[in-house]
């Protein structure tokens, strides 16, 4: 089942000599969506994750084991609303329509009975809808982008950190959690090394 949350998408189109503004709505925050972030954790890591191949680039990649992973920074002006902000470019010869850029962004857990890692809380969406007006992200161009945070998993776990997994190809969720748990996890592990 699909969860409906909102997610607000900021790009900042980055050219040579002039930048432009785009402020897009994607899926709004509802009240049985919102998440929110523990008080004090806003100091947990967070990072973006893509596959080395991808036609997207990440800001400050660092190369994992069949993965890369990128800098992010974890927004907690709403704290009602926080807000994973990351840069990514196109590195590919031609333009990305943004609606086929998916991102899955998931609260990385610690589950409190057996140290296991849980990436299953998530929300999955694309950087815009398929429609006349959709923006693509052009050959060289760097964008800044701003996704949701998924809300507090079920059971007793501890937030750890957040990710967000982005695909240059329209991928169907169903196949995106499947391919992505363990590459998520071994991301995080990483991440956490490497700070």
């Amino acid at each position: 089942m699909r969860i409906a949350y909102s997610a607000f998408i900021a790009l900042l189109l980055l050219g040579a000599f002039t930048s432009v503004s785009v402020a897009q709505g994607a899926i709004p925050y509802t009240p049985e969506g919102t998440s929110h972030v523990d008080p004090a954790d806003g100091s947990v890591p967070v990072a973006t994750v893509t596959l080395p191949a991808d036609a997207i680039a990440l800001d400050h990649p660092q190369v994992g084991h069949g993965f890369l992973v990128g800098a992010a920074t974890l927004d907690l002006k709403d704290r009602q609303h926080p807000i994973v902000v990351f840069k990514i470019s196109n590195v590919a010869e031609k333009p990305i329509p943004l609606s086929e850029v998916g991102f899955r962004s998931v609260r990385v857990n610690l589950r409190l009975e057996d140290g296991q890692l849980l990436v299953s809380c998530g929300v999955w969406s694309h950087l815009s809808q398929p429609d006349p007006g959709d923006k693509a992200l052009q050959p060289g161009a760097v964008i800044t982008v701003s996704v949701p945070v998924p809300p507090m998993c079920p059971g007793r776990a501890e937030t750890v950190g957040f990710l967000v997994y982005l695909e240059s190809v329209k991928p169907s969720p169903t196949s995106a959690l499947r391919q992505t748990d363990a590459l998520l996890r071994n991301a995080f592990l990483l991440l956490r090394q490497t700070q």
